[in-house]
């Protein structure tokens, strides 16, 4: 079986002035630490690649090179700053240095398997939550309300292109808390 995976990950300040992610470095090692063990599956170091900071080139030629490989199966992450585009793109936005951000559509089809995991915030656009509020002033429910109902909609909408497929994910080991 030809697999590869390729951990993403992006720690510096972000468009909006956000500080720099300390958790960043240890997710990505952590990530390659547990594919490498036997109950992540025995992976090889070389087919692990790991782009911390790397700029929207570099990643762009990773995923063209994972897209050329005809793995069976890809592993991807990002772990950074990001956001959801509800403006332009439907999708989230990652950012891969201060003036440079990723779509998470960008990620997919690397191979026709494929495990994507977005660990960063999915807040929507400050711009968005303008509009939103604004529409919501206008409407006769009130702010909260409106959000969660727009929240709800894009989330069904999200789920409805989902493929079927069980992914069981889980933020802590056996034996130890989140904070661990």
């Amino acid at each position: 079986m030809k697999r590869h995976a390729l951990l993403i990950g992006y720690s510096g300040w972000d468009i909006k002035g956000n500080e720099p992610l300390e958790g960043v470095s240890l997710d990505l090692q952590n990530y390659k630490d547990f594919l490498m063990s036997p109950n992540g599956g025995g992976w090889y170091e070389n087919e692990i690649t790991i782009l911390q900071d790397a700029n929207y080139r570099a990643i762009k030629v990773a995923i063209l090179q994972r897209k050329a490989e005809s793995n069976d199966i890809v592993f991807t992450v990002f772990s950074g700053h990001g956001d959801y585009d509800d403006i332009e793109n439907y999708c989230r936005r990652f950012e891969v240095s201060k003036n440079e951000t990723i779509l998470e559509k960008d990620l997919l089809g690397l191979s026709e398997k494929q495990i994507l995991i977005c660990d960063s915030c999915s807040g929507l656009r400050s711009k968005e939550i303008a509009i939103e509020s604004k529409r919501a002033m206008n409407s006769s429910i009130n702010e909260n309300e409106y959000l969660i109902k727009k929240a709800r909609e894009k989330y069904e909408r999200l789920c409805l292109f989902c493929p079927e497929q069980t992914l069981k994910f889980y933020a802590a080991e056996v034996g130890t808390f989140a904070e661990d």
